[in-house]
Formats: structure tokens, C-alpha cells, sequence
């Protein structure tokens, strides 16, 4: 499905960002979602949203960034975007056939009913998720917010720091480096970190934690909290159940 340029008076939707770059924006496409429970979203660069709300269908608004020394025709034939029904699932696909210099990106903003799950493959650019019903999230870089999910949260994080809040289920994070955030968890939490400080605050279900370097602060945990860590303060507050199993080098402090 090929989306159009939004057409205004006198010209297309098109705005100058700074003195390099010019922004053209896409008229909104939408697919009803009543026989669906999935959006599967792959992109490559550009901000991504993607946003619960009361709507039946799954609502894709594009904007394409682009050098404006670039031919505005020869980046929009180029955009190549694949938002189709296969199953019960929508699909969003999002790429660039051609190779430019710089490379042009995309910012997507996602409707999509509150019961939806997701499933997401992010390359590069900020991303928000907020009001579903469960995430899967494979990111590359880029700052990640993750709020307000019913289910569960899976997250596979290469680089960026990550936040996430108001969780109904479990949570489990694989993450290379980049801070980590976790606020209001109803779940459990299992994270697995390389390197980057780490926060969580009022996690109702049992902790497991593996680092290797960064700081780590638990605060709120009434469950059972196991610590594997390489280098870093600890601080534990209102965590009665914490255990610390390994730490390298670094201080432990309870309160």
C-alpha cells in the first residue's frame, strides 16, 4: 500500500525542519482491526509511536525526513511501506528501496486498539508505547518509553536507555547497554544487563537481576530480589527479601 503527501493549499504538506532538511507529511491509512489481535511493526529509522486507543481500526500517519538537496519524487518513490492484514495480525513494514546520502527516515504515528499486542523490530530513533495490551520489543538504538501495558513486556535492547511504567504483567529485559527504568511493575522482573545504570521502583512480583557494571537501585520490592552483579553500587530500600549472590567490586546499601 502505497501512501500519499497530503495535498494543501498551494503546495503538499511539505515544511522545512532546519536549514538541511525538509519534512513532507502523508495522508493517514487505516485498516479496521476487528478480525486482528496483532500489530507486528518493523521499521528502520525514524521516531516511532505507537498509541492504544478506542478506535476498531489501526491508523498509520507517516512523515518522511529527507536532505533537501534531495529530489522530493525520488525519495517518496523510494519509501516503501507495507501495512496489510496476514491472518489475525497487521503488519507494518517500513523501508527505503534506494540508498541516499544522507539516508532519508520516516517518523510513524500508530493508533491501535487498547487489547492490541505488539510486536516490534525498531532500528533507529526515539520510541513511545503506551495504552496496549502486550509488547514485544526488539530495539536497536535510540531512548525507548514503554507505559501503561496490561499484559506482559519483553524487551531485547541493543543500545539507548530504556523506561517503563505502569506494567500490569511480567517484565523481562535483555539489554546491552543504556539506563534502565522500571516503575510499577504488577508482575515479575527478569533483566539481564551489560553495562548502564539501573532503577526500579515498586515491583510487585519476584526480582532476578544479572549485570555486569552500573549502578542499581531497588526501591519498593516487597517480593523476592536475587542480584548477580559485576561492578556497582547497590542500594535496596523497602526490599526485605533482597539478596545480592554475587558482587564483584562496588558497596551494598540497605535501608
Amino acid at each position: 500500500m502505497r501512501l500519499q503527501p497530503i495535498a494543501i493549499p498551494s503546495l503538499l504538506a511539505l515544511a522545512a525542519c532546519d536549514f538541511d532538511e525538509v519534512r513532507v507529511d502523508l495522508a493517514p491509512e487505516s485498516l479496521q482491526a476487528s478480525f486482528a489481535d496483532t500489530l507486528r511493526v518493523d521499521v528502520d529509522a525514524g521516531r516511532l509511536d505507537v498509541l492504544g486507543s478506542a478506535k476498531s481500526a489501526v491508523v498509520v500517519t507517516p512523515s518522511v525526513f529527507h536532505a533537501r538537496h534531495h529530489d522530493e519524487r525520488d525519495v517518496l518513490d523510494a519509501l516503501e511501506i507495507r501495512f496489510e492484514p496476514v491472518g489475525n495480525e497487521i503488519r507494518l513494514d517500513v523501508r527505503f528501496s534506494d540508498s541516499f546520502f544522507p539516508e532519508p527516515y520516516v517518523d510513524l504515528l500508530v493508533e491501535v486498539p487498547e487489547r492490541f499486542a505488539l510486536d516490534v523490530v525498531d532500528g533507529s530513533g526515539d520510541l513511545e508505547i503506551s495504552g496496549v495490551g502486550s509488547v514485544r520489543l526488539q530495539d536497536d538504538s535510540g531512548h525507548a518509553l514503554v507505559r501503561e501495558v496490561l499484559g506482559d513486556l519483553v524487551v531485547v535492547d541493543d543500545s539507548g536507555d530504556f523506561s517503563a511504567e505502569d506494567i500490569g504483567g511480567d517484565v523481562r529485559i535483555n539489554d546491552d547497554s543504556g539506563e534502565i527504568r522500571l516503575f510499577r511493575v504488577g508482575g515479575a522482573v527478569e533483566i539481564d544487563d551489560g553495562s548502564g545504570d539501573m532503577e526500579l521502583r515498586d515491583v510487585a512480583g519476584r526480582v532476578l537481576i544479572r549485570d555486569d557494571s552500573g549502578t542499581i537501585r531497588i526501591e519498593r520490592a516487597p517480593g523476592r530480589v536475587e542480584i548477580f552483579d559485576g561492578s556497582g553500587d547497590i542500594d535496596l530500600i523497602d526490599a526485605p527479601n533482597a539478596e545480592v549472590l554475587s558482587n564483584d567490586s562496588g558497596t551494598v546499601r540497605r535501608r
